[in-house]
């Protein structure tokens, strides 16, 4: 898969996710009233990160940790897609985000399936 498609595929599991959870708002990744973010939902502000193959951690830039931190609902969604492209959500809330963040030019935060009970 290509990078657009990692994105667009990722962003598709999100919604199904939200909408699974009867929250689903509207996409807003390119809505600059709120930056930072790429989905509305009812009680979250979600920012939505692919990732393929042996990738272990995201990176999230200005707009994305200013919308960190001005938010209590603030959450990172990371979409990891195996070799056979079977995709696995990993959600982080805020608090999980800040306490996992290495801090360099954006933050790096790493992520391990096996944190989450998969293997």
């Amino acid at each position: 898969m290509d990078k657009n498609e990692v994105r667009e595929r990722a962003m598709a599991v999100a919604e199904k996710h939200e909408r699974k959870r009867g929250t689903f708002g509207r996409r807003v990744e390119y809505d600059k009233s709120v930056p930072g973010i790429d989905i509305l939902s009812s009680d979250r502000r979600i920012e939505v990160k692919g990732r393929t193959g042996e990738d272990h951690f995201v990176q999230m830039n200005y707009k994305n940790v200013e919308a960190c931190m001005e938010n209590d609902n603030f959450w990172l969604y990371i979409v990891h897609f195996d070799e056979k492209e079977n995709a696995t959500l990993i959600q982080l809330a805020r608090d999980e985000v800040l306490r996992r963040c290495k801090k360099h030019e954006c933050w790096e935060i790493p992520f391990w399936k096996k944190d989450f009970g998969v293997i």
